[in-house]
């Protein structure tokens, strides 16, 4: 969107205590999630790798992964066309690295937040 409405969106966000102003660093922003939006969002959130066996478990024939939902990079790219297209003309995407877990564990999973 335009300036303008970022500024309206953020001072609405601020407003109604969804999003705290962090006077350290210009445009900075504290957001906490709600505990219970996640089991909401997780039926919607998918993982894109070019092998499933990078991401979940693969369950046996007919199951379905009770721990991720993966999609094939060339899938994504046909549902992102459909679902979405030209929306991102002259607009600014945000990529944001993250670590599930501590950064170097052989534990951690790393991602890509689009």
């Amino acid at each position: 969107g335009t300036p303008e409405e970022t500024a309206n969106i953020l001072a609405c966000l601020e407003r109604d205590g969804m999003v705290k102003k962090l006077p350290k660093y210009q445009n900075c922003w504290l957001a906490r999630t709600d505990p219970k939006d996640v089991a909401r969002v997780e039926s919607k959130t998918v993982i894109v790798t070019k092998n499933q066996r990078d991401t979940i478990p693969i369950p046996a024939a007919g199951g379905k992964s009770q721990l991720g939902n993966w999609m094939s990079e060339s899938d994504w790219q046909r549902a992102r066309q459909e679902r979405f297209p030209g929306c991102m003309a002259g607009r600014t995407m945000y990529v944001i690295p993250f670590s599930m877990g501590p950064v170097g564990s052989t534990l951690s999973k790393y991602g890509v937040q689009v």
